[in-house]
């Protein structure tokens, strides 16, 4: 009588795992994507980060459901290169150098794997240039990159979007401009941090007669009679405020639709912002220091309850074969970038390499490349024809204030960087590209031209 009983159960336990399997599968199919991207945001600027100003209400109560990155890193400080990195998880290989060069054929994006499994694909934008790239477009049911799309219109598109897309899986792509220079928040969001407790003029400064911010205040980013640097952290901050307001609309849209446990969302950034590190002002297109290269990275998992911090250093690079992973889908061989699942599976492990950072501006005469692991930072570069070298502990001066001699990098290290500059020498002697004018106005106006 017993073993009869047991052979029913065997028999019963093995009908239901045949049926419950395939219902896994079908919820595995239906996770959707949301993957938002602030331009120009540092992570020491987010409350949940630490920072002392309430700029992120809505991010630090999403954060604290999610995984939070303390140590992300970009392949680039300027948009052009970061972003088609991003979806390509390539660099080196297959970079894209200019604002009119084109994605590599060869290589696959995320979202061209997303299509192909079922998705419905999207990209809105209110950068208004960088869809000037080639084949970044590749895989989206629909592509749109307007200027006009600040933060109220882009998340208004988005959720209708979503709206009219959630019968079946979608990937979403969101790229926020208000945080990225010339600094312009609207009402209140510009008078909310100037003269708060917080506030601090710093140091007055000059106005350059250029775009650059050596010393002094870019001339796109300077507004009539305001000379002090800590009016225009001020609004820098608020333009963060403003964009979390809306990032925050968004997440309660996904929550009242009931798709927010059945999505992954991302919230990064392409590159951080000089706030006066080093003697740069309100830029991002320099050396490649921890303040442009240091983004936010938060990741929500489908049906996470429970959030944590991960400190490991992690490169942007590795974002989509992470994506990827996550959702057991086959990562394309093309993705060079680390990818970092098993740190949030909390199973399997996670090794990294020295993770690779470029930056430059031909109309500048300059270009980086700087090599960092969780000890060492090197950066090497030029700017007008003059050699520069830079060499940090990280453990000893996480702030990068104190040069060591270039005499003690590590041979490694040197010989990598040196490995890097050759495969990168391309991009380092690379032009601008041919723009129309409509394209050179607003690079104009985000303060990459003069």
């Amino acid at each position: 009588m017993k073993v009869r009983l047991l052979i029913i159960f065997l028999i019963l336990l093995a009908v239901s795992l045949a049926v419950l399997q395939p219902q896994f599968k079908s919820r595995q199919e239906k996770i959707n994507v949301v993957f938002i991207l602030v331009d120009a945001l540092r992570p020491d600027h987010l409350s949940c980060y630490g920072y002392f100003r309430a700029t992120s209400p809505h991010i630090d109560s999403f954060a604290k459901g999610s995984y939070l990155f303390t140590q992300a890193i970009s392949p680039s400080t300027v948009t052009v290169v970061s972003l088609p990195s991003l979806f390509t998880s390539t660099l080196v290989r297959h970079l894209v150098s200019n604002w009119t060069a084109s994605l590599n054929p060869d290589t696959l994006t995320l979202s061209e794997v997303f299509k192909r499994k079922g998705y419905r694909t999207a990209f809105l934008s209110g950068h208004g240039i960088i869809g000037k790239v080639k084949g970044l477009d590749r895989g989206f049911d629909k592509f749109v990159d307007d200027r006009r799309l600040t933060a109220p219109l882009l998340t208004a598109q988005g959720m209708q979007w979503i709206q009219q897309n959630s019968s079946q899986p979608f990937f979403l792509y969101l790229h926020y401009m208000d945080v990225h220079g010339p600094y312009r928040p609207p009402s209140p969001y510009n008078a909310m941090f100037v003269k708060d407790k917080f506030y601090k003029e710093v140091k007055r400064l000059p106005v350059s007669e250029t775009d650059e911010g050596e010393n002094a205040i870019p001339r796109y980013i300077y507004q009539e009679g305001h000379k002090e640097a800590g009016y225009y952290i001020a609004q820098y901050d608020g333009g963060i405020r403003f964009t979390d307001e809306y990032i925050g609309r968004l997440i309660e849209y996904l929550r009242d639709a009931k798709i927010y446990r059945n999505t992954l969302i991302v919230i990064t950034a392409d590159h951080g912002e000089y706030l006066g590190e080093h003697g740069n002002y309100f830029a991002h297109g320099g050396p490649p220091w921890d303040t442009v290269i240091k983004v936010p990275l938060i990741i929500k998992l489908p049906q996470q309850n429970k959030g944590g911090i991960i400190t490991s250093m992690v490169p942007t690079l590795g974002i989509s074969p992470t994506i990827l992973s996550l959702l057991n889908f086959k990562v394309p061989s093309s993705m060079e970038g680390s990818n970092f699942a098993a740190l949030l599976k909390k199973s399997g492990s996670y090794s990294f390499s020295p993770i690779i950072s470029i930056s430059g501006n031909p109309e500048r005469r300059s270009w980086y490349v700087s090599l960092r692991t969780e000890k060492y930072k090197i950066i090497h570069g030029g700017k007008k024809g003059k050699e520069l070298k830079w060499f940090y502990s990280l453990e000893q001066d996480p702030q990068e204030r104190i040069a060591l001699g270039w005499e003690r990098v590590p041979l490694p290290l040197s010989l990598l960087l040196e490995k890097r500059e050759k495969e990168l020498q391309k991009y380092l002697s690379s032009s601008l590209g041919k723009l129309d004018q409509e394209s050179r106005e607003r690079l104009k106006s985000l303060g990459y031209v003069q």
